[in-house]
């Protein structure tokens, strides 16, 4: 919602592909600030995007190993 008017403004859709069963840590304001820069960042670059439609995808997935080891 932070970042829906600049991706409305550029013409930028958001195509988000998450894993169910995300650790909570993932919504802490440190990671949502680090997000909301990549998505700032994201729409800049394809401001030269003219032949396709602007799609910007988020995807998450899980570390197997990284969870085993906690």
């Amino acid at each position: 919602m932070l970042v829906q008017r600049e991706m409305d403004s550029h013409k930028v859709s958001l195509r988000l592909e998450l894993t169910p069963a995300l650790p909570r840590s993932l919504g802490s304001c440190p990671t949502a600030a680090v997000i909301i820069n990549l998505v700032m960042n994201g729409i800049e670059a394809m401001q030269s995007v003219t032949d396709r439609p602007r799609e910007l995808a988020i995807r998450s997935r899980q570390d197997e190993a990284e969870c085993s080891s906690a």
